[in-house]
């Protein structure tokens, strides 16, 4: 189990840095090609990247739960 979720959130974390590399260079995850929508997502980007430490530290937290049990 550790190992899946370990994957599940390391391909979260790879997910978020794609969407946004993709973003801002293709624009090809955009899901339409408005004015309001790209100036809405350009308005947090730093939001989700916030959360690949995050989605690290509960991967570390997981990782030393199952190695206590």
């Amino acid at each position: 189990m550790l190992i899946t979720v370990s994957v599940l959130l390391v391909g979260t974390a790879i997910g978020l840095i794609y969407y946004w590399i993709d973003f801002y260079i293709r624009g090809g995850v955009q899901v339409v090609n408005e004015d309001w929508y790209v100036r809405f997502q350009k308005a947090f980007p730093a939001a989700p990247l916030t959360a690949i430490p995050h989605l690290c530290k509960l991967m570390r937290w997981w990782a030393v739960e199952d190695l206590n049990h």
